[in-house]
């Protein structure tokens, strides 16, 4: 049997959520199952990670023109042409022409719960492409929807929804949010829960922290966060966690680790008006042996998302042995369980009074750490590989 996997978000090299999940999810799949043959769809050059994974493993790179909506332009002709047995989404935008066995995942929808929180950015841009682009929509879609970015994850999602064999999500709150939604048969959604790399995420030497640390001009105490920095993971919330924290502890910092996103201008405007520039680490996308580093010197992650279909940061930081201050919103307390204090994200000297907590008691840092390495017993990318290749191998 063929099975073919959109891999165009695996073929990243600075990979955050999505991405990581993907190739994860390929990486595990492919060395769990030689019995079938994989090919793996991408958009530009495949990374050496891709071209490695094994005999059975090919590697189709469709980059004609045009550039636009890869999905449905390029992916489609070629299930049109050479269509696999079953085809596998890592994420929920499914070509308009697909094999009857499709499945793809779901990570949340929280552009149909809070669209202030996504994009609105014009596909094709602004000029006469985009023009031309968003009138074609129009008139497909009868108004219903336009060009913008926002339009089409909410079409691509409910498009999915009511096509796709089967849909699998990365939690109970996401899998309910999709039958209240989109009213889908419970019976055609999976939950699999993501995994983390445990020969990679787990606590340095101190020598390595230090290093690290110097490196990048950090200094404990300080608060950690890794995501993208954007409304939808409460960047701005969190700076105003941070600001009013530091008034209890005057030498804590805060790092930043991710690449900015929308609303990322309003937390900057922030930090400019209350002159906290010097006192948070802007730090970019930074490489896993980097990351790793910084969260284990961290007195806590802090990790106030609006919405979340799963929360990666969360187990990565758990198995660090770093503890963690999370969001009660979205899936995060299915995730962390016990092992996160949860917080209201947008009461800033509630979530101050719990970072002072978490940095003044030794007994509770030590609980919080070892709940937390208790808790990544419950998730391994080799377990999402399995029940995702079960999924694959049935439904149609």
């Amino acid at each position: 049997m063929i099975i073919g996997i959109d891999a165009s978000r695996a073929n990243i090299r600075e990979r955050t959520g999505t991405e990581q999940y993907s190739f994860q999810i390929i990486r595990h799949l492919t060395s769990i199952d030689r019995d079938h043959r994989y090919v793996l769809y991408v958009n530009a050059a495949p990374l050496e990670e891709l071209r490695s994974l094994g005999p059975h493993v090919t590697v189709r790179v469709l980059n004609w023109a045009p550039r636009l909506l890869w999905s449905q332009l390029r992916l489609s002709w070629e299930m049109l042409v050479h269509p696999p047995d079953v085809l596998f989404v890592p994420a929920h935008t499914i070509p308009i022409i697909h094999p009857k066995r499709t499945v793809t995942t779901v990570h949340d929808i929280g552009f149909e719960r809070n669209v202030a929180l996504y994009g609105n950015r014009q596909i094709g841009g602004r000029g006469l492409i985009g023009m031309l682009l968003n009138i074609a929509v129009r008139i497909v879609t009868f108004g219903r929807y336009s060009n913008s970015e926002l339009d089409y994850h909410r079409w691509s999602a409910r498009f999915a929804a009511s096509h796709a064999s089967h849909l699998l999500t990365d939690s109970e709150f996401t899998k309910r949010d999709i039958i209240e939604h989109y009213h889908v048969d419970p019976s055609h959604i999976s939950v699999v829960y993501l995994g983390f790399d445990a020969s990679v995420y787990r606590r340095p030497s101190a020598e390595i922290t230090e290093r690290t640390l110097s490196q990048h001009g950090v200094t404990a105490p300080y608060l950690v966060f890794v995501g993208r920095l954007e409304k939808k993971k409460n960047i701005l919330a969190l700076i105003e966690a941070f600001d009013t924290a530091k008034k209890l502890i005057p030498t804590l910092s805060l790092v930043l680790i991710g690449k900015a996103g929308l609303g990322w201008e309003e937390a900057e405007t922030y930090l400019r008006e209350h002159d906290l520039e010097r006192s948070v680490n802007v730090l970019g996308w930074q490489p896993n042996e980097t990351a790793i580093a910084l969260i284990a010197g961290a007195t806590a992650m802090v990790f106030l998302s609006e919405f979340e279909g799963f929360g990666l940061p969360l187990l990565e930081s758990f198995a660090i042995g770093t503890p963690v201050i999370a969001s009660d919103r979205g899936s995060i307390p299915e995730v962390g369980g016990n092992a996160a204090l949860m917080v209201d994200p947008h009461d800033a000297a509630s979530v101050a009074r719990v970072i002072y907590s978490v940095h003044t008691d030794p007994s509770l840092r030590n609980k919080l750490i070892n709940l937390g390495r208790e808790r990544t017993q419950k998730f391994s990318w080799d377990t999402a590989a399995r029940q995702t290749l079960a999924v694959l191998m049935v439904h149609e």
